[in-house]
């Protein structure tokens, strides 16, 4: 083949199946736009959550995870605080007492874990619109007023369009 043929040329495509051919391209180029688009709009919802969990008092770090893999979809604050890795590791946690759940025979669901260490507090907020998911949070213990945090938490999983 040399520089000036094109792939269509090679193959020998006629003039009906190189218009079709460019008709079906451009409508895959314009498939991809699409998903594009959604694909940011997503992301900016998750993004824009994650903001709203960081205006809570006494919030070090926000994450929203999904709990079948232990990925974050999106991560605000942290600082040396690694939210991957923590977020990851509390996957754990949720799987593990959704199988005490079940081996209990408890047909319920969880809404929020409380993990209390010294100096923060770990909030995980599982999602009731999106089961896979959780929202994640980091608070400093001496700093946040707990109620009121697990409070503003349930308020942003409704916010959460994916």
């Amino acid at each position: 083949m040399t520089s000036q043929q094109s792939i269509l040329d090679v193959f020998n495509f006629s003039l009906e199946d190189r218009a079709e051919i460019a008709k079906l391209d451009l409508e895959l180029e314009d498939e991809a736009k699409l998903a594009d688009e959604e694909w940011q709009k997503i992301m900016s919802n998750i993004n824009q959550c994650l903001e709203e969990a960081m205006k809570i008092e006494g919030a070090i770090g926000a994450a929203l995870v999904d709990w079948n893999s232990g990925m974050c979809l999106g991560t605000a604050g942290g600082g040396n605080f690694n939210l991957e890795i923590a977020a990851a590791g509390n996957t754990e946690v949720v799987r593990s007492k959704l199988k005490v759940m079940q081996s209990l025979g408890l047909k319920d669901h969880i809404e929020d874990i409380l993990i209390s260490l010294g100096n923060q507090y770990h909030l995980i907020r599982l999602s009731s619109d999106h089961p896979d998911l959780f929202l994640y949070l980091v608070l400093n213990r001496s700093q946040a007023n707990l109620a009121l945090a697990r409070y503003k938490l349930s308020q942003l999983d409704p916010l959460l369009k994916l």
